[in-house]
């Protein structure tokens, strides 16, 4: 009886109200699938590309099914590497193509009329792949390529005179693919890695002009390539890895020459501490820079570093048993952050490959949740996979392979009882989430709701809107505990609640907290919050639960 009594308390707690999946529109009618990808949030609305009867374009939404049209034919670029819409100067720019043109760089205000091309960069049918669009000195910097240059620095105020190359940084060749690339704003200038022709892939430094755009230091002396990457500020400083005689390790610059330099030998000699496949790069939380690396005797595993040599060390050994291969390593990946701790994906030989979080600390590096029980096989990277993970409320909703059903949407508040699988009650489909996962931008927020590319029913991948906040499985109390009234009303909030009542927020509808209370209070004075519609959650003793509520 008690352990019903636990389950039953622990069902209840993960029951919110106004949980909703609500198809926004079918724009392929039928099974066909539209396929919406790079969803992107922008002036109150998301844009997106997808696929209608009549072929690719792009789109925008209000959330409702009236408000969700095509706005041009332009296929809207779906690939990360040539990376997502970019916001600059009160507009959204992106990798587009039709017709007429191969890839060029577009621009859109939301309309018909002002979504054009910028520059046919590379004309005719050539494309100029465009990637890594970084605002910089109140301009857009990018990647492209030309038929005279191969890959170079560029930049656009907007125009298409304003568009041009900012320095033929390889003039010895026409076609040096992937190079520049790894822009990175820091201290009013723009990094990256790049070659001359005659040093390797080399630190690099511009300040938006030719004549200050230069190589900063040849840290792998000669012509071998140290291609710095992953970029990331810390205490004022620009970190990154790459590699010299000491294989690829941790670096540091202040932006000068002199004060660019490794912070530490993490696998001693002359391999690699930092793989090259280190996608993830680093992530600061609470003032903690992880990362992944491997010393020679632990494999590869989560490290920490305060930006000193002494203090860089291993965090935790998740994976015990290296024997020299790869295998017995584990992996620590797709790095988040939630209410002050890390979260990310990890192997052992125990759980396989789950959920885990972090302090920085070896005690308080542990798994957060088993989400596949049944399934520990070591070394198996497609039990539990994590991607594109979109933040609302203090949680973290994501996408998730669990072993059972492909990828669905799972939430967590960051405790065990607080991850859950988010799942339609009439939802049928294997995979919902299966189109495009690695590159494609999927999962955003917008006005305290989820939006996603997904295929819950017997139609295609369409665009869907999560009302957030709540869970669709393993619910067996979905009452609702408190009741909230005049609602609407212009002043006064009286709530009835069947427990304590612990703390009650209110929350405007880009998820800002706009009132609180901690009082065990039955009253709530909402006179002085603007008129508009606004979520009100009570934290109760075993449970937490919203509603909706409307100031007139």
């Amino acid at each position: 009886m008690k352990q019903l009594f636990t389950f039953i308390l622990m069902s209840i707690y993960l029951s919110v109200t106004s949980q909703t999946f609500e198809l926004v529109k079918d724009i392929y009618p039928g099974n066909n699938n539209s396929y919406p990808t790079s969803l992107t949030t922008f002036n109150n609305k998301i844009y997106f590309g997808a696929t209608d009867e009549l072929g690719s374009g792009l789109w925008v939404s209000d959330g409702t099914s009236t408000g969700t049209y095509k706005i041009s034919d332009v296929t809207v670029s779906s690939d990360e590497y040539f990376g997502r819409f970019t916001e600059f100067d009160s507009k959204l720019y992106f990798l587009g193509s039709d017709a007429t043109y191969s890839s060029e760089l577009w621009v859109t205000n939301g309309t018909e009329t002002g979504t054009y091309m910028i520059k046919d960069i590379n004309p005719g049918a050539n494309s100029s792949f465009i990637r890594e669009l970084t605002v910089f000195n109140n301009k857009l910097y990018f990647i492209a390529e030309d038929d005279i240059h191969g890959q170079e620095l560029w930049v656009t105020n907007g125009t298409e005179t304003g568009t041009y190359m900012v320095k033929d940084i390889n003039p010895l060749s026409s076609t040096n693919y992937e190079d520049p690339e790894f822009l990175f704003v820091f201290n009013t200038k723009l990094y990256f890695s790049a070659s001359d022709g005659t040093h390797g892939n080399e630190l690099w430094v511009s300040d938006g002009t030719e004549a200050g755009t230069f190589m900063l230091k040849d840290i792998w002396v000669g012509n071998g390539a140290s291609s710095p990457r992953d970029f990331i500020t810390y205490n004022n400083k620009l970190y990154f890895n790459a590699s010299d005689d000491n294989g690829r390790e941790l670096w540091v610059t202040d932006g000068t020459e002199i004060g660019t330099y490794m912070v530490k030998d993490i696998y001693p000699g002359s391999e690699d501490g930092i793989l090259w496949v280190n996608n993830d790069g680093f992530k600061i939380v609470n003032n903690k820079m992880f990362f992944w690396a491997e010393d020679g005797t632990n494999g590869t595993e989560l490290w920490v570093t305060d930006g000193t040599s002494i203090g860089t060390h291993l965090v935790k050994d998740i994976f015990p048993g290296y024997d020299g291969t790869l295998v017995n390593s584990s992996w620590p990946r797709n790095f988040m952050e939630l209410n002050g701790k890390l979260l990310f994906v990890a192997n052992n030989d125990t759980y396989g490959v789950e959920l885990w979080e972090s302090d920085g600390t070896e005690v308080g590096t542990k798994l957060l949740k088993d989400t596949n029980p049944s399934n520990s096989t070591s070394g198996t990277y497609n039990i539990v996979d994590f991607k594109l993970g979109t933040k609302r409320n203090n949680k973290l909703y994501f996408m998730a392979d669990a072993g059972t059903n492909g990828y669905e949407l799972w939430g967590t508040d960051g405790t065990e009882t607080g991850t859950i699988k988010i799942v339609p009650e009439f939802s049928t489909t294997y995979n919902p989430f299966e189109f495009n996962q690695n590159y494609a931008t999927i999962l955003t927020t917008m006005n305290g709701d989820i939006y996603m590319s997904a295929k819950f029913d017997d139609k295609g991948y369409e665009l869907w809107k999560y009302t957030a906040g709540t869970t669709s499985i393993n619910t067996i109390d979905k009452s609702i505990i408190f009741n909230v009234y005049p609602n609407p009303t212009s002043s006064l909030l009286n709530i009835t609640c069947e427990e304590e009542i612990n703390k009650i927020e209110i929350m405007d509808l880009v998820g800002k907290v706009v009132l609180e209370q901690n009082l065990n209070t039955n009253q709530m004075n909402i006179q002085d919050l603007p008129i508009g519609i606004y979520l009100l959650t009570v934290y109760a003793d075993t449970r937490i639960e919203s509603q909706k509520i409307i100031k007139n």
